[in-house]
């Protein structure tokens, strides 16, 4: 079976950071996991070249974000450069889940998250060396939602699925898939095909579903199985929401005490200045 990596996104440190804070990481996402590659000072710092080198990768980050489309173009291809050296490890590490079969949005949602970083072996490295830090713990993960408690008033307004419920598209072309590329439509488990948003962190569901026009959220299914209205009627209306219950959303947690997570992991799960 044929993996498939997709690049999706990458991130540095600000400008005025700390020389221990600098980094440089990049998220990949392949079927059945992802992979998050850092490049940080601390463990490039014992080799001056790796550590010119990593400075000369960082510079070239920065002037993207206040440059063209040149920089752009080569901010990009300088990620594909770091990525060369962990390509090997990652096919390694790749789960060997079959795109061809049927996925579901909580294949999407739950994915692994492995963690490589670069590192320096000695003072007259060249070349990195490719290091699996290991699998990242749910408990440092940012939630995949926002906790809806059960007994929320809006829960009776709107029909609810599980993520394990709703299907996503199979695609021909696997580059494209929605399990690597992130879904943009979804089919319901009553087989509606339906565009599928995620929810920011800082937007409460109650307000979206209850206080923004809450009745339509009643009144026009209700008007389409009195077949007032035609069931194809092109309205943008909500379909479902997607809850998952604690078991579900709380796979891959790591019993450890929160000093051992902070020591191992330190800021790992930290993306205050994603871009």
């Amino acid at each position: 079976m044929k993996q498939v990596f997709f690049l999706e996104g990458f991130q540095w440190s600000e400008i005025d950071a700390h020389h221990d804070d600098e980094i440089i990481k990049f998220q990949i996402r392949c079927f059945g996991a992802s992979f998050e590659i850092q490049y940080k000072f601390h463990n490039l710092s014992p080799s001056p070249n790796l550590l010119e080198q990593f400075r000369s990768s960082l510079a070239i980050m920065r002037a993207y974000e206040t440059g063209d489309n040149l920089d752009a173009e080569r901010a990009s291809e300088e990620i594909l450069c770091l990525k060369k050296p962990f390509e090997k490890i990652m096919i390694e590490l790749a789960p060997t889940s079959s795109p061809s079969l049927s996925h579901h949005l909580s294949d999407y949602l739950y994915s692994p998250l492995l963690m490589l970083e670069a590192i320096a072996t000695t003072r007259d490295s060249i070349i990195i060396e490719p290091h699996f830090k290991g699998q990242l713990p749910r408990q440092i993960r940012f939630p995949a939602g926002q906790y809806i408690p059960t007994s929320a008033d809006w829960l009776d307004l709107v029909k609810s699925s599980t993520s394990q419920q709703i299907r996503l598209p199979i695609s021909s072309n696997l580059e494209q898939h929605p399990c690597v590329r992130g879904p943009t439509k979804v089919i319901a488990e009553d087989g509606a095909i339906c565009y599928y948003k995620e929810l920011p962190q800082w937007l409460s569901p109650l307000s979206t579903v209850t206080e923004a026009k809450p009745w339509i959220h009643t009144q026009i299914p209700a008007a389409i199985e009195a077949k007032k209205l035609h069931s194809d009627i092109h309205i943008c209306r909500l379909h479902s929401v997607i809850i998952d219950d604690d078991r579900k959303v709380l796979q891959h947690w790591v019993r450890a005490t929160e000093k051992d997570l902070i020591d191992i992991w330190e800021n790992d799960g930290s993306d205050d200045w994603t871009l």
